[in-house]
Order: C-alpha cells, then structure tokens, then sequence
C-alpha cells in the first residue's frame, strides 16, 4: 500500500553528483547543544601550502519535509525548499539553527579560497546528526573532454593531488577565431579550441567534432542570421553541400533562380523537396505504365515495358496490399478525375548510387503524393530486395500525406513510421532494415528521439509500440489519427490501449534502447527480453559530466553509482530540476548478481528533493534513469547520490 503527501516547492539551486561517505568528527570538539549545527571547513590534512583566510564561504540551507513514503519499497521523498544562507568566519567555522529535523545544504563553490575544491558540495542530514566537517584541498589536475551532451560541449572534471575528484568554481573560453564555421562549407569536420581556467590552472582544449549535413546547413543558416556570412556565400555553400551528394547541377541552377532569400530552409530535405518540386511539376517522361492506383513514368527507347518498371509495379502493389488493404490504410483523398493515384517518376542519371524520395502535393485543395527513385542505371534488371523496401518507405511517406500535410509532420515521426514501414511489408532482415541507423541510435540513446541524428534507427520507437502496446494495427492507428491532430505526441497517445499516453510509455522505451546492451536484434521480430542491467554487460553513466546536465526534449540520461559490498547501508539521492520538473521522471535501479533489477519509480513532487531508504538486499549495480517527456524544452537537473 502507498502513502502519499506532495507538495510542490520551486528551487533553483545548482548540485553537483558525488559519493558521499561516512563523516568523521573531529576528536576533542564538543558537540553542539540542542538544535545547534556546526560545520567545520578545514585545509586537508598535512597542506602547510595554505595560510588563506576562511571566512565567508557561503553555504545554503534548504528545510526538507516528507512529502511521500512508499512503504513497498521502504523509500521516502523530502521535498526541500530553502531557509537561509549562512558564511563561515576566518577559522572556517559554521553554525545554524537546523531548519528541520532532515534538512539539505549547498556549498557554494564560488565562494571557497583561492584554488580550493571540495569532494562534497551537497549533502542531506538525517535524524540527529549535529556536526560535519568539510576538507578543502588544492586544486592539482583538470581533465578536458569533449562531450556533445553538455552546453559548451566539453566536460570538465577536477581532481587533487591524491587523485580525488573534487568540486571547484571554474570558466571555459572558446576561441571563436579558430572556429570558422565556413570550413563546414568543404568539409564535415570542424576543430574547437579554448580554455578552462580553475584556481591557479590554465588547461587549453581541442576537439574536432563531425556534423551531419542538416547540421552543416542549420550552422551555416545560423550564421547567416547572425551576420557572419553573406547569403550569396551561403547559397554558394548550399548548392556545394548538396552536389557532394551526387544530385544534378541543373537543380541547383534551377534552385538559384527561384530560391533567392527563401533559400534558408533549415534541412536537406525540405531544400531538396523545394527544388524538385518546382522541376517536376510538367515532367517529360516519354512512357506511363500504369496499374491500379499507381502510375509510373519513365524514359525508354524500348516498345516493350523494361523489368525492372514491372518489377517496381509489383513492389508497390505488394506494399499497397500490406499496408492499406491489411491495415485499413485508406487514402481520403482522390485526384480531380476521381481516381486515387500515386505517381512514381523513374530518372535515368549516372552521378550516384540509387535513392528514392516522396514528394507530396496539394493540388486544387486535393493532397496528392508522387515518388522520384533516382539514378536508376539499367532498366533492365529486376528491382532488388534493397528497392523493395526503399519502395515501402516511401509509399508510407505517401500514404501519411494523404492523412495530414507531411510539412506539418516532424521529420523523426515521418522517418521512423517509414521505416516501420519496410518491416510491416518486407519482414526484418539485414538489407531491409538499416542496422547501421539502429546502432548508431543505441549507442547514442540519451539523445532525444525528436532530434534530427539518427532518424531511421528511430524505428525502434514504433517497433516498440508494435511488441508492446497491441502491434502493428495500433502504429497504423497512429496514422489514421493525423486526420484529427498534427500534434503526432496527441496522434500517438490517442492509439494507445486503456489508459497509456506517450508520455507514460516513453521512459521504459528509452530503457529499452539503453546504451550500451544492445537489446534489439535487427533479424529478430522481438525484443530481446534478457535482464535489463546484467553484470556481464558494461555500465556507463551519460553524459560524462559530473556537475549534472539537460536532458534533451524526449530523451533520458543514466548514472550510473557504485554499490557497497556490505549491507545494510542508507541510499539519498537529491535531485535538483532546474527547469521543466513537471516532465521529469525517472526510476532507480538496482541489480543483484544473477541480473535481476529491482525498480523503484521516481516521480519528483518539486524542483528539489532527496529520494531516502534503508538497502538491505545485496546489488552488485546501481543506476539513476531520468527521462524528459517535454516535447520543446531542455529539462536542466543537477544530481547527489550519497550512501552510508
């Protein structure tokens, strides 16, 4: 049986994660009386370097209440909210009246001597505990690393002489001269230099990092918006990126005469769409082989209909059986002579390899769809399995335009219900199913599942909902129900059986797609249903910054902490939701030799709370889950993990 209480208190406060062991107190000081607390900061032990002046190290003090107990799983939740700010006098010495039995403190890093740090700057007092004692040591060596999670993109990680690491005030300075962002006009990877400065220390860095060609175009559009490149540079550098990838010069001129400041469109695909459209609209394919709803064009000398057009014919008649007669995905839309169709134009270049995109229309208030399969060298080869499942991903596209504009639609929904798509039809094999885009998801699976990377391996999503949440039919209801909302988070939760929403089935999809177990295997139809967290698999903390992090809109992040050898012990782990706190949950997981997980639910009553319990049950693992179910906005947490 739960016992519940809530009550919300908003904090902004910033936290950083630490392990926190058992305190000493200092031989021969008395405690204090009654309710009185003392802290004591002191130099570390054997440091004759130090003369400093202690005083005025700022330290804040937040009341905490009970605000939950789930009697389950022996853990409660304190909801704190901040009393008072406190400073230390020149001996380091702190004293306050305890503002709650449990009460929390922030060391305010800023405010320690010169070069100093702490391993501790948060902590969360039981019972009654009336003294501490806080050790100050030097500042000795900083780890740089890029890191793509973090706002800078680089993480920063002090330590002290012993090795420790510790929590101190620092800056970074990123040297903008080195990073001109017209290097990713001929080349994808850039190089990022600056400075981290922390007490005495000054560490420069430098990272390349890679951008994909939508990042590549957004940086460039950005830096149009800012001044720092001419739009006729900019369109020069579109119509370069965009001829790398094998498309034909005569579009991008096309493109230069009609695009002019218009030209900003934020991703390859939407770019790509605008040109062709205005190119295609009186197509001049000397043949038509038409059959059912579909029409194809093409260029040929023959008299007879090449292979590989009846090939294609076939592929799209099997696709229209899987999906729409077996699926009951109708088409409510018909062209002005009452008849649906679909037009496929089949090009005839030899600049690169074959590749297919969907370009919907909108023809006298009709939606309408027509497919271009490119560079197609040789008609007279039958369509191979690859074509196939390129033929069903972009009849889905088709199929989705005919239920909402697909401009209104995100490009992750549209990629990963196409992708669906080719396993709905084709059945999961190597060469149906892009592997490569599903592991690269995995291995980066604390991103957001809105963002631009890796939006076929986002497949995993619907098949998600297909083995989990009633198959195949509810992903189709997903579609069906665009006629009625073009928010697809609404479409998604409105096929969803009894109660669920996305929102609540999204935080055990991200611990599904959990780097780095793999556990979908792209020629299996299933999930693979071995222990969540198994001791013969690594375990890594994301993102590799100690001082906390944002979680991407609809995304999840994992920490990953150390577990006593020795029970039992007291687990506290404080969260601090900076922003968002109402999107965020997050589940505490504990793992025992033989793989097994125990779960606890972690659903934050406000932005600042410590989640408490008694463990009495041998882990050999344990990790924090956090996910975000914000669709537009960062979730910004900072975290303390402290056992004893």
């Amino acid at each position: 049986m739960r016992k519940m209480i809530r009550q919300m208190a908003a904090v902004i406060i910033l936290v950083s994660i630490v392990i926190i062991n058992s305190i000493a107190v200092k031989a021969g000081n008395e405690l204090p009386k009654g309710n009185t607390f003392l802290i004591e900061f002191s130099v570390e032990k054997g440091d004759d370097s130090c003369r400093c002046n202690l005083s005025g190290i700022k330290v804040d003090v937040f009341s905490s209440r009970l605000t939950m107990y789930d009697d389950e799983s022996n853990m409660s939740e304190f909801t704190h909210s901040f009393a008072f700010s406190v400073y230390s006098d020149k001996d380091g010495i702190v004293l306050f009246e305890k503002p709650s039995k449990e009460f929390l403190i922030i060391v305010d890093v800023s405010s320690l001597p010169y070069n100093k740090g702490i391993e501790e700057q948060t902590k969360f007092y039981r019972g009654d505990r009336l003294k501490d004692k806080i050790e100050l040591r030097d500042i000795d060596n900083i780890e740089v690393r890029y890191d793509e999670t973090a706002e800078n993109g680089i993480s920063v990680r002090i330590f002290d002489k012993a090795g420790r690491k510790i929590n101190a005030d620092y800056s970074t300075k990123e040297d903008k001269s080195n990073n001109d962002v017209r290097n990713l006009i001929s080349d994808s990877i850039m190089s990022i230099k600056g400075v981290v400065y922390a007490g005495d220390k000054i560490i420069p860095y430098e990272y390349t990092r890679e951008y994909s060609v939508d990042q590549r175009l957004n940086l460039i559009k950005e830096n149009v918006d800012n001044g720092n490149i001419d739009k006729a540079e900019a369109l020069a550098a579109y119509i370069d990126i965009y001829d790398k990838y094998g498309k034909t010069q005569e579009l991008f001129e096309c493109v230069l005469t009609l695009s002019k400041d218009s030209v900003f469109i934020e991703s390859l695909s939407e770019f790509y769409q605008k040109a062709i459209n205005e190119i295609l609209l009186e197509p001049s394919y000397n043949k038509i082989y038409s059959s059912g709803r579909f029409e194809i064009r093409y260029t040929s000398s023959s008299s007879t209909t090449p292979l590989f057009i009846t090939s294609l014919m076939m592929a799209l008649q099997t696709a229209d059986t899987s999906l729409c007669s077996g699926l009951s995905l109708s088409q409510p839309r018909s062209n002005p002579s009452g008849t649906a169709k679909y037009y496929v134009y089949v090009t005839n270049q030899t600049n690169g390899t074959a590749l297919a995109s969907c370009f919907p229309q909108t023809i006298s208030g009709v939606r309408t769809s027509y497919i271009v399969i490119w560079e197609i060298t040789d008609l007279s080869v039958s369509s191979t399995e690859f074509q196939n499942a390129t033929i069903s991903h972009e009849y889905m596209h088709a199929i989705m335009h005919t239920y909402r504009n697909n401009q209104e639609l995100p490009k992750w929904f549209k990629e990963s219900w196409s992708e669906w798509a080719i396993v709905h039809v084709n059945g999961l094999y190597d060469n149906t199913c892009p592997s490569g885009y599903v592991n690269a998801y995995l291995n980066n699976s604390y991103k957001s599942l809105i963002g631009t990377d890796n939006v076929y391996g986002k497949l995993l999503f619907p098949l998600y909902i297909r083995q989990n949440h009633g198959g195949d039919s509810v992903v189709a209801d997903v579609v069906k129900n665009l006629t009625s909302t073009n928010n697809v988070y609404t479409a998604i939760s409105n096929a969803l059986y009894g109660t669920n929403t996305f929102d609540s089935i999204f935080p055990n999809y991200m611990r599904f797609v959990y780097t780095p177990k793999k556990l979908f295997n792209p020629n299996l139809s299933s999930w693979n249903n071995s222990p969540y967290l198994h001791y013969f698999y690594g375990l890594y903390s994301y993102p590799n910054n100690d001082a906390g992090g944002d979680i991407e809109p609809v995304s999840a992040h994992y920490r990953e902490f150390a577990v006593p050898s020795s029970i039992p012990y007291h687990l506290d782990i404080t969260i601090n939701i900076l922003y968002n706190y109402s999107t965020f949950s997050g589940k505490l997981l504990m793992t025992n030799a033989s793989g097994m997980t125990t779960n606890w639910n972690i659903n934050p009553s406000g932005s600042l709370v410590t989640y408490s319990t008694d463990i009495t049950t041998s882990y050999i693992k344990g990790c924090v889950m956090f996910a975000s179910t914000n669709k537009s906005l960062q979730t910004g947490y900072t975290l303390t993990i402290s056992r004893s």
